[in-house]
């Protein structure tokens, strides 16, 4: 892949290469395609040995957006088409906002650590500053070499865009009908549509725990009635919030919050007024099947991390193994007691040995990977998540949850896992450029 620098030229109305780009990409036609993010434009070529053999000259009226000079670009000529990029977006947020904190900047940082592997454009955006009449967009791109580091621009819509929102599904198909499939992370889905999608499946229903939608009272008593456990979640819940767990106890049940808090009911009465009284957010929520998986009555579940690397292969970049305070019905960040790496927990749970327990390890991977590519096609694309999976006796995996918008890492922090945190924050940008095409 060769990169090139851009290089405006006044009083021209073609675009200036060098005799030998001219030669070595076998330009035969006096004109070509240029494209440019999803602008394109047919326009003249000409070439000359008085301009660089890295530099493209274009005339300083062509475009109608900016196309930033001091950055270093990669193209790719196909035919009669020179494409230069990557043009690469980062959509952040629903409303627009001109102002970057010093925190937001640090954070964004970390996304860029391998940047000039990436080249071409990186900008962050949001919906508002979509203009789809004029196919531009208004963002701020990313400056390694100035001062400012974020710089304000119009910019033609990108090849790829990588989703750290909530995006309402008619607007996904929009932008996919202007870039094409090159939205990912593009719906965001909640834990029921995850069950469904998983359960008609074949192959894929063996690895998610029962469930249902919880729409009235008599749902409770039928899934209670199979199980000795059962959790309520919050469909759209997050970080444990709102979830709780209810247990039989002989002729009561026992609900326990993910705040510690706990109601024994005994009679069916009982039941329902605390189903009625509890469950109020407005989004609904899914009651699973409660897995087994504890140690030393302490609760246990795995992170794994899976992305889409340069290749566009689901991979898993590493594995964190969580073990809950005593008694606590979730294992979020604040409420754990110890923090593992996937092979160390497993060890340590199931006491074997490390060969044994990445055996484990594998198989479970292998198993998440079948649910990635389902969703891929069944829900929507994705390119960077977080699954949530708790093992059974048998070692046998369930996946509970697919965290598909935004994850933590400070588990990755807490265990200097550095490398496996630079992977995680920086892949997603190299997906993003495959999926341009460079």
């Amino acid at each position: 892949m060769n990169k090139v620098s851009v290089q405006y030229i006044e009083n021209i109305n073609y675009l200036l290469v060098s005799y030998e780009f001219f030669t070595h990409h076998l330009l035969k036609n006096p004109s070509l395609t240029l494209k440019i993010g999803s602008w394109t434009k047919e326009i003249p070529v000409k070439h000359s040995y008085e301009i660089d053999n890295m530099t493209l000259g274009i005339p300083t009226d062509l475009l109608p957006f900016y196309l930033p000079e001091a950055l270093t670009y990669e193209i790719r000529v196909d035919k009669d088409t020179l494409h230069l990029g990557p043009i690469i977006g980062i959509l952040n947020s629903s409303k627009s906002s001109k102002t970057l904190t010093r925190r937001k900047k640090n954070v964004l940082r970390t996304r860029l650590q391998n940047y000039t592997s990436i080249n071409g454009v990186v900008f962050i955006f949001s919906l508002e500053d979509l203009d789809f009449e004029e196919k531009l967009v208004k963002g701020q791109y990313y400056a390694p070499n100035d001062e400012d580091e974020w710089i304000e621009a119009t910019l033609p819509f990108p090849d790829s865009i990588y989703n750290r929102i909530r995006l309402p599904q008619q607007m996904s198909k929009k932008i996919s009908n202007e870039i094409g499939d090159t939205l990912f992370n593009s719906n965001h889905f909640d834990k029921y549509k995850l069950w469904k999608v998983s359960s008609e499946d074949p192959i894929a229903h063996q690895y998610v725990p029962d469930s249902i939608s919880y729409t009235e009272t008599n749902d409770f008593f039928s899934i209670i009635n199979k199980y000795p456990q059962v959790y309520i979640k919050p469909i759209r819940g997050m970080q444990g919030k709102g979830i709780i767990v209810a247990r039989k106890n002989k002729d009561t049940i026992i609900f326990q919050t993910s705040n510690g808090q706990k109601t024994e009911c005994q009679s069916t009465q009982d039941i329902v007024y605390y189903l009625e009284t509890h469950l109020k957010d407005k989004f609904g929520y899914i009651l699973q099947q409660g897995i087994d998986s504890l140690y030393k009555d302490q609760k246990v579940d795995f992170r794994f991390y899976f992305q889409k690397n340069a290749e566009m292969k689901w991979i898993c970049q590493g594995v964190v193994g969580r073990i809950a305070k005593k008694d606590s019905v979730v294992t979020n960040y604040k409420h754990l007691k110890t923090l593992l790496s996937g092979n160390k927990a497993i060890r340590r749970l199931f006491k074997v040995d490390k060969k044994e327990a990445n055996t484990i390890l594998d198989s479970t991977i292998e198993k998440c990977k079948v649910v990635c590519e389902l969703i891929d096609e069944k829900v929507g694309h994705y390119g960077d998540i977080a699954i949530d999976v708790i093992l059974d006796r048998h070692k046998q995996p369930f996946i509970l949850e697919i965290n598909n918008r935004i994850y933590g890492t400070k588990s990755l922090k807490r265990l200097k896992k550095k490398k496996i945190y630079r992977q995680i924050r920086t892949t997603p940008l190299a997906y993003a450029k495959a999926l341009a095409g460079f």
